[in-house]
């Protein structure tokens, strides 16, 4: 049977229900700071995005049927992209509107307007020519839900970090002389290439060889050397022989410092 006493009680354990309107969005800094930071300061930014869609964590699978029969199961693929769709609201000096349209030509230099095919921005950046990453990406995105401590006051926050943070779409307004008291917004789309959470595993640095082709090149390794062992000619001198006994010798020492490698792997 339901009971309200004691489901507000196991709420209240884990510091009651989060509330989705007690968060912050801030942007991290480029690598080469351009123009469009006069426009108006990061730190200030934070507060005038007022809503964020925290994307969700979507694994692409493909079908398959072990034995050709029986039910299909799914496989894991890789991730889907990560995009943040967010909210901004607009003061009236289109500072934060000029940020972003400035920060879109960063990425693809929409100006035709003035100097036609000649008109450069950044300095080397034609219309419609595409920038470098390392240039228009911002390093990060970081969005802190907060928590309410029982004295009501803001406590720890469960973070959301992206890395690679670029807008891959500024929104459109619409203009009225109907409302005289709304405030204008503008939406952006975000993509990034790289996340983490507050809950994940940070891991650790492991040796390439454990992996992928640092495993493989260990194996070509031992081949090459049998093979080369293997073809050696027969000695016809008595330095020659001294030669081949070294040279097998040095063979056979990589050969086992290479096993030991694998033995240490597993």
């Amino acid at each position: 049977m339901f009971n309200i006493n004691e489901f507000k009680s196991v709420m209240n354990k884990y510091g009651g229900p989060a509330k989705s309107n007690l968060f912050v969005v801030s942007l991290g800094t480029q690598s080469k700071p351009t123009r469009k930071i006069d426009f108006i300061d990061k730190f200030d930014l934070r507060f005038f995005c007022s809503e964020v869609s925290i994307p969700a964590l979507n694994i692409n699978s493909a079908s398959y049927t072990p034995n050709t029969i029986g039910i299909p199961e799914a496989m894991p693929l890789n991730l889907s992209s990560v995009n943040i769709n967010c909210t901004f609201m607009l003061d009236s000096e289109h500072r934060v509107l000029s940020f972003f349209h400035s920060w879109m030509q960063e990425i693809i230099n929409y100006n035709t307007i003035y100097g036609g095919s000649l008109s450069q921005v950044n300095g080397d950046h034609l219309p419609y020519e595409i920038g470098y990453k390392e240039d228009y990406a911002c390093g990060t995105m970081e969005i802190h839900h907060f928590k309410t401590n029982a004295d009501g006051k803001l406590g720890d926050t469960y973070i959301y970090n992206f890395a690679n943070v670029f807008p891959t779409e500024v929104g459109g307004k619409n203009l009225s002389w109907a409302p005289n008291d709304s405030i204008q917004t503008l939406g952006v789309t975000f993509n990034a290439t790289a996340f983490d959470f507050t809950a994940t595993d940070p891991g650790t640095t492991i040796s390439d060889l454990s992996r992928g082709n640092g495993t493989l090149e260990l194996l070509n390794s031992v081949g090459f050397r049998g093979q080369n062992t293997q073809q050696r000619n027969l000695p016809t001198t008595v330095q020659d022989a001294i030669n081949t006994f070294t040279t097998v010798r040095n063979d056979f020492n990589a050969i086992k410092n290479t096993f030991n490698t694998f033995r240490g792997l597993f």
